[in-house]
Protein backbone atom coordinates (compact mmCIF):
# COMPACT_ATOMS: atom_id res chain seq x y z
CA UNK A 1 0.00 0.00 0.00
CA UNK A 2 3.22 2.59 0.44
CA UNK A 3 3.80 5.20 3.07
CA UNK A 4 1.46 7.91 1.10
CA UNK A 5 0.48 10.24 3.42
CA UNK A 6 2.67 8.50 6.70
CA UNK A 7 6.26 9.67 7.42
CA UNK A 8 8.99 6.85 6.99
CA UNK A 9 10.07 5.13 9.80
CA UNK A 10 13.39 6.05 11.12
CA UNK A 11 15.75 3.79 10.68
CA UNK A 12 18.85 3.86 13.57
CA UNK A 13 22.14 2.20 12.24
CA UNK A 14 25.45 1.46 14.63
CA UNK A 15 28.37 1.39 12.70
CA UNK A 16 30.82 -0.26 14.99
CA UNK A 17 34.22 1.11 15.36
CA UNK A 18 33.35 4.18 13.22
CA UNK A 19 34.33 6.97 15.37
CA UNK A 20 37.74 4.85 16.49
CA UNK A 21 38.82 4.83 12.42
CA UNK A 22 38.15 8.48 12.39
CA UNK A 23 40.04 9.30 15.38
CA UNK A 24 43.03 6.95 14.22
CA UNK A 25 42.86 8.64 10.55
CA UNK A 26 43.43 12.25 11.98
CA UNK A 27 45.54 11.30 14.17
CA UNK A 28 47.97 9.40 11.72
CA UNK A 29 50.38 10.09 9.78
CA UNK A 30 48.66 12.96 6.52
CA UNK A 31 49.70 12.35 2.65
CA UNK A 32 52.27 14.49 1.57
CA UNK A 33 51.14 16.10 -1.70
CA UNK A 34 53.57 15.87 -4.25
CA UNK A 35 54.99 19.11 -5.81
CA UNK A 36 52.87 20.70 -8.26
CA UNK A 37 54.62 20.23 -12.08
CA UNK A 38 55.06 23.67 -13.84
CA UNK A 39 53.53 24.90 -17.07
CA UNK A 40 55.48 26.50 -19.58
CA UNK A 41 54.24 30.02 -18.78
CA UNK A 42 55.86 29.00 -14.96
CA UNK A 43 58.81 28.04 -16.35
CA UNK A 44 59.78 30.92 -18.30
CA UNK A 45 58.77 33.48 -15.28
CA UNK A 46 61.72 31.82 -13.53
CA UNK A 47 64.15 32.54 -16.18
CA UNK A 48 66.05 35.82 -17.30
CA UNK A 49 63.73 38.68 -19.85
CA UNK A 50 60.98 35.82 -19.31
CA UNK A 51 62.72 33.42 -21.13
CA UNK A 52 63.13 34.86 -24.42
CA UNK A 53 65.91 33.54 -26.29
CA UNK A 54 65.85 29.93 -24.40
CA UNK A 55 65.10 26.62 -26.22
CA UNK A 56 61.63 24.80 -24.49
CA UNK A 57 59.97 21.69 -25.86
CA UNK A 58 57.56 19.10 -25.09
CA UNK A 59 58.59 16.09 -23.13
CA UNK A 60 56.70 13.69 -26.35
CA UNK A 61 58.78 15.51 -28.60
CA UNK A 62 62.25 13.56 -27.37
CA UNK A 63 61.26 11.27 -29.97
CA UNK A 64 61.42 13.59 -33.01
CA UNK A 65 64.84 14.59 -32.32
CA UNK A 66 65.80 18.18 -32.62
CA UNK A 67 62.62 19.32 -32.17
CA UNK A 68 61.65 22.83 -30.02
CA UNK A 69 60.32 26.53 -29.70
CA UNK A 70 63.11 29.06 -29.36
CA UNK A 71 60.95 31.80 -27.49
CA UNK A 72 61.04 35.03 -28.77
CA UNK A 73 58.62 37.32 -26.79
CA UNK A 74 56.80 36.80 -23.59
CA UNK A 75 53.72 39.35 -22.34
CA UNK A 76 53.79 38.14 -18.45
CA UNK A 77 50.69 39.97 -18.39
CA UNK A 78 48.91 38.71 -20.75
CA UNK A 79 50.24 34.90 -20.09
CA UNK A 80 50.95 34.19 -23.45
CA UNK A 81 54.43 33.53 -25.29
CA UNK A 82 55.52 33.74 -28.81
CA UNK A 83 58.36 31.87 -30.56
CA UNK A 84 59.73 29.90 -33.70
CA UNK A 85 59.50 26.19 -33.84
CA UNK A 86 61.68 24.08 -34.95
CA UNK A 87 60.94 20.70 -36.36
CA UNK A 88 63.55 18.20 -36.60
CA UNK A 89 66.53 20.92 -37.08
CA UNK A 90 64.51 22.98 -39.37
CA UNK A 91 62.64 26.17 -38.55
CA UNK A 92 59.51 25.82 -39.51
CA UNK A 93 58.35 29.62 -40.30
CA UNK A 94 57.27 32.49 -38.62
CA UNK A 95 56.95 33.97 -35.41
CA UNK A 96 53.65 32.49 -33.88
CA UNK A 97 51.97 31.93 -30.52
CA UNK A 98 52.53 28.88 -28.45
CA UNK A 99 50.08 26.57 -27.90
CA UNK A 100 49.42 24.38 -24.73
CA UNK A 101 51.71 26.69 -22.32
CA UNK A 102 49.57 25.90 -19.53
CA UNK A 103 49.62 22.27 -19.82
CA UNK A 104 51.40 20.79 -16.35
CA UNK A 105 54.37 18.93 -16.58
CA UNK A 106 54.62 18.89 -20.35
CA UNK A 107 57.25 21.39 -21.08
CA UNK A 108 60.97 20.88 -20.41
CA UNK A 109 63.30 23.92 -21.41
CA UNK A 110 66.93 23.81 -22.59
CA UNK A 111 69.99 26.24 -22.50
CA UNK A 112 69.39 30.08 -23.97
CA UNK A 113 71.68 30.48 -26.79
CA UNK A 114 72.84 33.40 -27.04
CA UNK A 115 71.26 35.80 -30.41
CA UNK A 116 69.26 32.68 -31.09
CA UNK A 117 66.16 34.73 -30.70
CA UNK A 118 67.25 37.58 -32.51
CA UNK A 119 68.21 35.11 -35.40
CA UNK A 120 64.67 33.86 -35.30
CA UNK A 121 62.76 37.05 -35.80
CA UNK A 122 65.03 37.86 -38.52
CA UNK A 123 64.28 34.79 -40.20
CA UNK A 124 60.75 35.27 -39.28
CA UNK A 125 60.89 38.33 -40.61
CA UNK A 126 62.29 37.15 -44.10
CA UNK A 127 59.65 34.68 -44.29
CA UNK A 128 57.53 36.92 -43.92
CA UNK A 129 58.47 39.54 -46.31
CA UNK A 130 59.21 36.59 -48.97
CA UNK A 131 55.75 35.05 -48.40
CA UNK A 132 54.43 38.31 -49.33
CA UNK A 133 56.45 38.74 -52.53
CA UNK A 134 55.27 35.23 -53.58
CA UNK A 135 51.84 36.56 -53.38
CA UNK A 136 52.24 40.08 -54.90
CA UNK A 137 53.93 37.98 -58.31
CA UNK A 138 50.67 35.22 -57.58
CA UNK A 139 48.34 38.16 -57.71
CA UNK A 140 50.04 39.77 -60.58
CA UNK A 141 50.14 36.14 -62.37
CA UNK A 142 46.52 35.80 -62.06
CA UNK A 143 45.85 39.28 -63.54
CA UNK A 144 47.95 38.92 -66.43
CA UNK A 145 46.28 35.92 -67.23
CA UNK A 146 42.83 37.76 -66.34
CA UNK A 147 43.86 40.30 -69.07
CA UNK A 148 44.58 37.67 -71.10
CA UNK A 149 41.19 36.23 -71.48
CA UNK A 150 39.88 39.50 -71.58
CA UNK A 151 41.73 40.37 -74.40
CA UNK A 152 41.09 37.05 -76.15
CA UNK A 153 37.08 36.78 -75.63
CA UNK A 154 37.12 40.59 -76.99
CA UNK A 155 39.07 38.85 -80.31
CA UNK A 156 36.15 36.49 -80.74
CA UNK A 157 33.62 38.56 -79.91
CA UNK A 158 34.68 40.87 -82.72
CA UNK A 159 35.24 38.13 -84.97
CA UNK A 160 31.63 37.02 -84.67
CA UNK A 161 29.88 40.46 -85.52
CA UNK A 162 32.56 41.12 -88.55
Amino acid sequence: AGWAGMAAPVMHLRVEGARSMCEEASEGTVKEKRPKKKNLFEILMTLDDFGAGYRVARRTWAQHGNSYYVVTKVKPLDKRAWGVKVWKGEPTGREKRIPGIYKRGEWVEFEKVEGEAEAMQKTAAEFVVQHEKDKEERRQARFARERAAREELEKEQQQQHA
